[in-house]
């Protein structure tokens, strides 16, 4: 057979040429034979059968004739530099921790460079165990045929064999690796992890009373160490009821993540304990944050409401006006009480949410909303009570939580009566007010302190505990929100004397202030709600006051603070003997427009 190309070029194009010429011929020399058609199955690592014809290289000449290579090979470098199967790495021994920058290669026949994209995944032993990790587990090539990865070690060690592996268009499959060697590390520190628990209860009172703590073994190089023994002991081992490790959970080995764990379960004495985990080879320790052994019951004198407004603005003229009212809580020993602890809420009007659960903080909230129909009803002050089960307020002498004959219980001052709803705000329950019916007292009658330190009863953990009391009291806290309408207005009182104690004079509320002759003094202005004597105006209302005709002071602007009572500002002034007037200008931030108001003032 007679094969010539169509026309000469140079030298470039003539290679190109000549190379076509060679495979074409080669090609059309085994189909005459018989052979060609299935390519050879017995590939070394890395290379692809010739046959396939899917992802292999292409080029063209000057002429426009084409060369195709069927073949796609995998390894490392290029040309005569070129390993077939084999991962480049910078480096093939590691220190643990380490890491290596790992080089791929896709050629043709001539350990060319391929130019169509390769897709490549890396895969290892260790990195199937989470004990390294690949920047790129998944890579493309570039137009090169060429792709980089880093390997790091994360807890590995010994020899860890790493493979890539293609799928080329053609359905092949070509694989490469490398073999790298890994220093097993040595424990430098421990870390703690976390706690599932915080706090835990006393043993025998309910609660939680079990928290899984969690350690990480780390080496010099910040990895995890795998398979390594340590043994969890407390700081408070050999104290009399304190918290214990779990029977059972005394040991552990390291897994994958380098992570050991054990559960610490509370005891009958309280206080902070702390775990301390040891590492059995080398005797490197670490303790956990402390965590909390108490009672989980709250106390009466940590029993704490709070709101975001006494005297919300526009509470007494509007609907629907909210202010968040706020329960927190410690128990005897000032740390925080069971998390999911109910407290229930009363309100003499508007609205409240009926209930709430103490959270993670030690606390919890929920809404007042005005009702004004209701609140008019209640002059637009309306009490509210907040209660739970708890114990009363001692004195523990001897610092062990539980309540006995040595300790000290002021009937006084921490005997506690049945909560109320105080709608008088006198202080004490009076006939006709709301209040929380204890089971072990008179049935629907209210009940005053029985005389007996009430809480929980751990006479079966300390046989000197005194039980005579209830095993829980119901623990309680007043609020008080005050309504206010949209206008400002006032009630003046005349003194002699900066002290304040010799009245002279004064107005009724928004009516007329007569003198009586006196031409100078101290005027006590009382800013009060417009409509109803004795409440304050709306938090945060703007009040500007001044003096006019026969009566003279120095202006005064005031901010209406959180409050339950008039807002007071005191001025000294003088008179001339004619008539003259108190002025103010009220901005309430949110209504439009001022409102202006005055009195008349007489000789």
């Amino acid at each position: 057979m007679n094969l010539q190309a169509t026309r000469t070029g140079n030298n470039k194009t003539l290679a190109v040429l000549a190379k076509f010429l060679v495979v074409a011929f080669t090609s059309f020399v085994l189909v005459a034979c018989g052979g060609g058609s299935g390519g050879s199955s017995d590939n070394a690592i890395g290379e692809a059968p010739s046959s396939g014809g899917g992802g292999s290289a292409t080029g063209e000449d000057d002429s426009g004739t084409v060369t195709v290579d069927p073949v796609v090979r995998i390894g490392n470098g290029t040309g005569a530099n070129f390993q077939l199967g084999v991962i480049g790495a910078d480096d093939t021994s590691l220190q643990a921790g380490g890491s290596t920058t790992l080089r791929i290669n896709f050629v043709d026949s001539d350990a060319d460079p391929v130019t169509a994209v390769q897709t490549v995944s890396f895969s290892s032993q260790c990195f199937a165990m989470n004990l390294s990790t690949f920047s790129l587990p998944t890579l493309e090539t570039n137009s090169s045929g060429f792709g980089t990865t880093n390997y790091t070690a994360n807890g590995c060690s010994g020899e860890d064999v790493v493979t890539a592996t293609a799928v080329l268009a053609s359905g092949d499959v070509v694989v490469a690796q490398v073999t790298l060697t890994i220093e097993t590390d040595q424990v430098l520190s421990i870390s703690f992890e976390s706690a599932t628990n915080e706090f835990l209860s006393l043993a025998g009172i309910g609660g939680t009373q079990t928290s899984l703590l969690t350690f990480r073994l780390v080496g010099a190089q910040g990895a995890s160490i795998v398979g390594e023994s340590v043994t969890f002991t407390t700081d408070a081992q050999n104290r009399s009821g304190g918290a214990r490790i779990a029977s059972g959970a005394e040991t552990d080995i390291s897994n994958a993540e380098g992570i050991v764990s054990t559960v610490l379960q509370s005891g009958t004495a309280a206080g902070n304990v702390r775990v301390i985990v040891t590492h059995d080879a080398t005797q490197i320790s670490a303790q956990s944050d402390s965590i909390v052994v108490s009672s989980g019951l709250p106390v009466q004198r940590s029993f704490s409401l709070s709101q975001t407004s006494v005297n919300p603005s526009r509470a007494g003229s509007a609907d629907g006006i909210e202010i968040d009212v706020s329960i927190r809580a410690t128990d005897q020993f000032g740390n925080d009480i069971a998390t999911g602890t109910q407290v229930n809420f009363f309100a003499e009007c508007g609205r409240i949410e009926p209930s709430c659960e103490i959270g993670d903080d030690s606390s919890c909230t929920v809404t007042w909303e005005s009702n004004n129909a209701s609140q008019d009803d209640a002059g637009q002050r309306c009490s509210i009570l907040a209660f739970t089960e708890g114990t009363e307020t001692f004195a523990d002498v001897n610092a062990n939580f539980v309540y006995e004959d040595v300790d000290v219980f002021d009937l006084d001052e921490d005997d506690l009566p049945e909560p109320f709803l105080d709608a008088n705000e006198s202080g004490s329950w009076e006939f006709g007010e709301i209040f929380v019916d204890r089971v072990s007292g008179q049935a629907n009658v209210y009940d005053q302190p029985n005389g007996f330190w009430d809480g929980v009863c751990l006479i079966d953990i300390i046989p000197s505990a005194n039980c005579d009391g209830d095993d829980t009291a119901t623990i309680f806290a007043h609020g008080l929100v005050v309504g206010s309408g949209d206008g400002v207005g006032l009630t003046v009182e005349v003194y002699s004397d900066a002290g304040l104690t010799n009245l002279v004079a004064s107005s009724n509320h928004n009516g007329i202030l007569e003198l009586g002759g006196v031409t100078s003094g101290f005027l006590r202005i009382l800013l009060e709600d417009f409509d109803i004597e004795g409440n304050p105006p709306g938090i945060g209302t703007d009040v500007d006051i001044m003096s006019s005709g026969g009566l003279s002071f120095v202006a005064a602007s005031v901010t209406i603070d959180n409050r339950s009572t008039p807002f007071p500002v005191t001025v000294p002034f003088t008179a001339s003997g004619v008539d003259g007037a108190i002025n103010l200008v009220a901005d309430n931030p949110d209504l439009d427009g001022d409102f202006r108001f005055g009195i008349a003032v007489s000789p």
